[in-house]
């Protein structure tokens, strides 16, 4: 009887160790194909609105500091998945498709989303849209003059 507890012994540890190998590989399949939402970087809205309060200038290499190196900016009723096919878009929370009161921005390192934000269009509108590389993400704040509405006018190098 003693030897079959001995004999158990290995037995059981490696399958506890196999148990705990699969549920590792089983978490690690969940993490890379975005099973978990980001989420929003709130705290950048407010840089944002408090940069074009006082500046004439947003320029989100100075006041996003993640690594990064693309930043895309989506416009109203757009489909991201549609327009930008390669990005795995289900852990970012957005209804840009539904909605013409605010702009979608993303940030990307090595082509994966880092980073995201829904700008209301309140606080600020972007005229230009589409993907910008991290030391050309300049954009010149302008008053409206007939609705005194903040806009966001990509500043070309």
């Amino acid at each position: 009887m003693n030897d079959f507890k001995k004999n158990k012994l290995p037995v059981v540890l490696v399958l506890s160790f196999i148990i705990c190998i699969l549920g590792i590989v089983i978490f690690l399949f969940f993490v890379d194909n975005n099973y978990f939402m980001m989420e929003e970087n709130e705290d950048l809205i407010d840089i944002i609105y408090q940069c074009s309060l006082n500046d004439n200038e947003i320029d989100f290499d100075k006041i996003f500091d993640e690594e990064w190196d693309e930043m895309i900016v989506i416009e109203p009723y757009s489909t991201p998945k549609d327009l930008y096919k390669n990005f795995k878009w289900n852990k970012i929370n957005t209804s840009i498709e539904y909605r013409d009161d605010i702009n979608l921005i993303v940030f990307l390192k090595n082509k994966k989303i880092i980073s995201y934000l829904n700008y209301p269009m309140i606080k600020g509108n972007f005229l230009d849209y589409g993907v910008f590389k991290r030391d050309s993400a300049r954009f010149k704040v302008e008053l409206s003059s007939s609705d005194d509405f903040t806009n966001f006018k990509h500043i070309l190098q």
